[in-house]
């Protein structure tokens, strides 16, 4: 028996099919990496940041639709799941938000090319943390 994607599914798919792969990049003189490919009905993704060679923080990232609605989901160490709901998307530029989260409250993916994105993690009322940016390139 042979088992595939509804329509719906497929269409979530296609329509963030630009993340699978791996990306890198840096972000204040530390390496930060994700690696993003479909499985089954989301998206999963590793990242991590690496600093003079030691990896100082990981975390799995998801993306997948809830209700219809899709979704940006982060654990890292005990601490999630966080879940960031799709606010706007124009085909480049796809805007997360979570208003009870602080740091980051926004995540946004621009895809700047097929081989660079930026991503902006922006917090809700912290100052010490309020806005990061950085960009990856596909390395894979």
């Amino acid at each position: 028996m042979a088992f595939s994607c509804g329509p719906k599914e497929n269409e979530f798919r296609d329509g963030f099919q630009w993340i699978s792969g791996k990306w890198s990049g840096t972000l204040d003189d530390v390496e930060v990496v994700e690696h993003w490919m479909w499985n089954k009905h989301r998206f999963e993704g590793f990242g991590y940041h690496v600093s003079e060679g030691d990896t100082v923080f990981k975390e799995y990232l998801f993306l997948e639709e809830y209700q219809g609605i899709p979704g940006f989901t982060a654990v890292y160490g005990d601490n999630g799941p966080y879940t960031f709901a799709m606010k706007h998307s124009d085909g480049q530029v796809f805007v997360f938000q979570n208003e009870d989260h602080d740091f980051p409250s926004k995540i946004i993916y621009q895809l700047d090319s097929d081989s660079a994105l930026t991503i902006t993690l922006i917090g809700n009322g912290n100052p010490s943390k309020e806005e990061q940016s950085y960009q990856l390139l596909r390395t894979k």
